[in-house]
């Protein structure tokens, strides 16, 4: 992917950028956003949530045309009353930014995972949340000095009922139009918003307990699985070089075909905020000029992966 706090630290710095090119937004949407279709996997996944998942339209939605995407997005800010106008196209902004730092680093992640499953024995799927709760761990205690133990869910994923019922309103709206067989309420997306939130307060480990009782739970458990590897460790596991930084040589299996590369995990964030900032830019043009978006098919959800 990467996970929930590499977008988040992603977003911040692609604030920094559209602040400097005065762009308006709202923060708690923009955060939001940054999570991108992400959250629609936490939807109904603890034991006690009853109800239906909309976890198969965040998949849908990785796969999607990320120009038939936010084409639909910019269709409804047009229509929309101008307060709610800017919320939503806050978390517009920050749904570029998770498209925009996942086209880059999927093809990374999904290459190493195999590599590391290789020297392991572990499952792929397992190594894919290994690798990104890692540099959850790394870019966190590299961006703001901090462990995971420590992290702001709040900050992240802020309880902003307006902000919340926004986005849901024009998510409504894009879904009913791409996936019309899974239309789905404001109501059920407000959920998604906060099962996530809820799921995502619950992976903060602050005492270490629970990271250590999934290791000790795997040690039971056949090798291949991986129960810890949803935890964000305080310290990087150190069995694994997740920054790329002795700069191993790693292949784009997406819209790279094949391109060989060996640049470390911090490049591909740093290079990468400021092409964030011009897809914003790019996009208010769509929205206020009616633009096309079909710049946007050369970015990618899923970039790279099976």
């Amino acid at each position: 992917m990467p996970a929930t706090i590499t977008h988040f630290l992603f977003a911040k710095r692609v604030e920094e950028a559209l602040l400097k090119r005065g762009i308006q937004y709202i923060p708690s949407t923009l955060y939001w956003g940054a999570q991108g279709p992400d959250f629609f996997f936490y939807h109904r996944a603890l034991p006690h949530q009853m109800g239906k998942s909309l976890r198969r339209i965040g998949s849908r939605m990785h796969r999607s045309d990320a120009a038939e995407t936010f084409g639909h997005m910019a269709a409804f800010l047009r229509r929309c009353p101008e307060e709610d106008g800017l919320r939503a196209l806050s978390y517009a902004y920050g749904f570029l930014c998770h498209l925009t730092l996942d086209s880059a680093a999927h093809p990374y992640v999904y290459w190493f995972q195999e590599e590391l499953a290789r020297e392991t024995g572990g499952r792929p799927a397992f190594m894919h949340h290994k690798i990104e709760h890692n540099l959850d761990t790394i870019m966190l205690r590299r961006e703001w000095d901090m462990p995971p133990s420590r992290f702001p869910i709040a900050e992240a994923m802020p309880d902003d009922p307006p902000a919340l019922e926004a986005a849901a309103r024009m998510l409504r709206y894009v879904i009913a139009r791409m996936y019309p067989d899974q239309s789905t309420s404001v109501i059920k997306l407000t959920e998604a918003f906060r099962d996530c939130r809820l799921s995502a307060g619950l992976l903060v480990d602050k005492k270490g307990r629970k990271r250590r009782a999934l290791l000790g739970i795997e040690a039971k458990l056949p090798a291949r699985v991986s129960l810890s590897s949803f935890i964000c460790p305080d310290t990087p596991d150190a069995d694994w070089d997740y920054a790329n930084q002795s700069h191993h040589p790693w292949i784009d299996q997406g819209k790279g075909k094949g391109a060989v590369h060996n640049e470390d995990f911090f490049t591909l964030f740093d290079q990468n905020i400021q092409t964030a900032a011009e897809l914003c830019t790019a996009y208010h043009r769509c929205v206020t000029e009616g633009e096309p978006t079909d710049f946007l098919s050369a970015y990618d959800f899923h970039n790279g992966g099976a």
